[in-house]
């Protein structure tokens, strides 16, 4: 668990935990780390884009990969990250 969700810039918890839109603090995350659990949504496991790009590599298409949030600005987060 590390806390590093931004929940002022995030959008509120759905009942299921669900975050549409998710904001870290960058200064919070951590990036050294493959995977991590937010508090605020502890079934849900945020891998770093390194851990995420690893994944695809190893696996091929077993893995769908998602963006949910990045400090670039060009990057568009996926409209329904948790959606299976």
């Amino acid at each position: 668990m590390v806390d590093c969700l931004d929940t002022h810039r995030s959008s509120k918890p759905k009942r299921s935990g669900e975050i549409n839109k998710t904001v870290f603090r960058p200064e919070a995350l951590p990036v050294h780390l493959a995977a991590f659990r937010p508090p605020q949504f502890p079934r849900a496991v945020q891998w770093s884009g390194w851990a995420a790009d690893r994944l695809v590599e190893v696996t091929g298409d077993q893995v769908e990969r998602r963006l949910i949030w990045s400090q670039n600005p060009a990057a568009k987060p996926h409209p329904d990250p948790w959606g299976m």
